[in-house]
């Protein structure tokens, strides 16, 4: 079978299907079209680009909000790829932990003096990434 061919009857497979179902679709696409994805990577650039603001404060609140970022954007990722509605929605449920877990700590790196202008960048990509899952979460419950 010819590669038009395959991409013929997968696009014919998707018509009728609602908006949810085509972007839960494996395979149809790509993470890094995926704006809950990008808000995440975008999230995590501004951690790592400004690691300096997160070192040394209390509770390893740093490493701890890295760690949580990096959760966040893998899990998006790998959901993306599941095959299982079951599954894609765990890890949805899973990165939207992570992302709360983001916004949380940047809220209270603003408690130790950080820039509030950083910590609020990171808190609006986190919230433009948890209402994404949400909705998504919230459709795949649905099912």
């Amino acid at each position: 079978m010819s590669w038009q061919k395959c991409v013929s009857d997968v696009l014919a497979a998707d018509r009728g299907l609602s908006l949810v179902d085509r972007l839960w679709r494996f395979g149809s696409v790509p993470f890094q079209r995926l704006k809950a994805y990008q808000h995440a990577k975008a999230g995590l650039k501004v951690i790592v680009g400004d690691a300096g603001a997160f070192r040394g404060l209390p509770g390893d609140l740093g490493p701890q909000m890295h760690h949580a970022a990096v959760s966040c954007a893998l899990n998006i990722a790998e959901g993306n790829a599941k095959l299982s509605v079951a599954e894609k929605r765990r890890l949805c449920q899973i990165a939207l932990g992570s992302a709360n877990e983001v916004a949380a700590c940047a809220d209270i790196a603003e408690l130790h003096r950080v820039n509030a202008q950083l910590t609020g960048e990171i808190m609006n990509r986190m919230d433009q990434v948890r209402r994404i899952l949400l909705a998504l979460c919230g459709a795949t419950h649905r099912r």
